[in-house]
């Protein structure tokens, strides 16, 4: 038999003092008890703590979804981006396995710790349905983005030479002179040094959908700021689609397991993207005549 851990985790979209039994309803006996469900790891929790919503968000609305235990799918329904959810640290003494994961406790417990998470942090844990995708953009305006980080081969460089030389894509370089020439006698020495030899002081991973690369994301140690500057870049035919937030919120939550506490960014004091950052929490820490430098607590 498993040995009791001791404590277990309890996820939940409402915060409260003290967590008392409530009535489930799984899909058997097992998972439709009288009690307080937890598991012995946080990020079995976190699809519970995630703080999905009826839609409409009123009686007679409509949830649909389902979890593999790490990941979410909902097929109908809404969640806000920028929403957050609750984990409880619980004692373990008044649980007990119910399977080969789920502990269950009949009694209430008083958690030793609650942790606040964030929803964008986990957004790319959540896949969702076509009818869900619509919801999500009736309410929130936003495109879901399906997208995964690839570490890129050396023969992948043709992306990154691409990207480089398409003007729309980099007008927001202007003020440092637009497009960069990426030739590929220059694929080797930029691939061992950002890829092979990155002395965990750069990160660099391609953007990835269904289809293809659609943009690239990195950050890498600037002496100038004693810290890590972002960089987020979506080629400009796949724009529009959302790509560029979940790209910075995967190169956050890749910067904060990578250990990093804050990471910055100068942008262009012209460049439209700088609302985007905004709204994924960074803050303006300083402006000159010709940028702005934003700076997010991880």
């Amino acid at each position: 038999m498993k040995a009791k851990p001791k404590v277990v985790y309890h996820g939940s979209q409402y915060l409260f003092d003290t967590i008392s039994p409530q009535q489930a309803h799984g899909r058997c006996e097992t998972e439709s008890q009288m009690g307080i469900y937890a598991a012995a790891t946080m990020e079995e929790v976190i699809p519970f703590a995630l703080p999905f919503r009826f839609y409409p968000d009123e009686p007679g609305g409509k949830l649909s979804r389902d979890s593999d235990g790490i990941n979410s799918y909902l097929r109908y329904g809404s969640i806000n981006p920028h929403g957050k959810g609750y984990v409880y640290v619980l004692p373990s003494e008044s649980f007990e396995l119910v399977d080969e994961w789920q502990w269950v406790s009949k009694v209430p417990v008083k958690p030793t710790e609650v942790i606040e998470i964030q929803v964008n942090d986990y957004w790319h844990t959540i896949t969702f349905s076509e009818e869900a995708k619509k919801i999500q953009r009736e309410l929130y305006g936003e495109e879901i983005a399906h997208l995964e980080l690839v570490i890129p081969t050396l023969e992948d460089m043709w992306f990154r030479e691409s990207l480089m030389a398409d003007e729309e894509t980099m007008s927001y370089n202007h003020a440092w002179g637009g497009t960069i020439p990426f030739p590929k006698e220059r694929w080797q020495s930029w691939y061992d040094y950002w890829i092979v030899g990155h002395e965990n002081q750069r990160y660099y991973r391609y953007l990835k959908d269904e289809n293809g690369f659609v943009g690239e994301i990195a950050y890498h140690f600037d002496p100038e700021y004693d810290g890590y500057v972002a960089d987020v870049i979506v080629f400009s035919k796949y724009r529009g689609k959302g790509y560029g937030a979940k790209g910075l919120e995967l190169l956050c939550a890749a910067a904060k397991e990578n250990g990093i506490s804050i990471i910055y960014d100068d942008i262009a004091i012209d460049n439209p993207a700088i609302s985007l950052f905004l709204k994924q929490g960074f803050c303006e820490e300083y402006r000159t005549e010709e940028k702005i430098v934003l700076k997010k607590k991880l």
